[in-house]
């Protein structure tokens, strides 16, 4: 490596020693908890009626029960969701792969995509069709998890 930014260098040191520089669990771990799900699964808590909630505890299921047996059930959609949106930019990212791993063979598809524009042409009959074929795993998800994702009803289980 020749002279990298300094952060870059920082942000690469503390990857190795969490043993996750070259690898893909580098990739993949960071995009798990982000500050974006965080907000998406408390947002759609905020919405669940109350009634549900109490109806529990006078049952007499503890919080962690309440949590497992009610909440996560009903936060399936979110839970999609956020998968959808995490694979998505999982897939799309073009840095993150270019700090995280240093072997060819491991460069993700976005980065694959970069590495076929040169410095003074562009070979479009490569580069279009592998653009548009990296785009097939993002509808095919989309187009599985579609139906649960549109089919949250938070209401259910409750008398009007």
């Amino acid at each position: 490596m020749s002279k990298a930014v300094p952060s870059v260098k920082w942000t690469r040191a503390a990857i190795r020693d969490l043993g996750l520089y070259n690898t893909l669990a580098g990739i993949i771990v960071p995009s798990v908890i982000t500050a974006t799900g965080i907000f998406m699964f408390r947002q759609f808590f905020i919405t669940v009626p109350d009634e549900l909630i109490e109806a529990a505890r006078i049952d007499g299921v503890s919080e962690l029960g309440i949590f497992f047996r009610i909440m996560l059930p009903l936060a399936k959609p979110i839970i999609l969701t956020l998968a959808i949106f995490s694979f998505q930019w999982c897939w799309n990212d073009y840095i993150w792969p270019l700090i995280v791993l240093n072997d060819p063979k491991q460069y993700t598809i976005q980065v694959a995509l970069r590495g076929l524009v040169g410095a003074e042409n562009i070979d479009w009959t490569v580069l279009l069709p592998a653009s548009v074929i990296s785009i097939i795993p993002l509808a095919i998800i989309f187009g599985i998890f579609q139906k649960y994702v549109m089919s949250a009803d938070l209401n259910s289980g409750l008398k009007d």
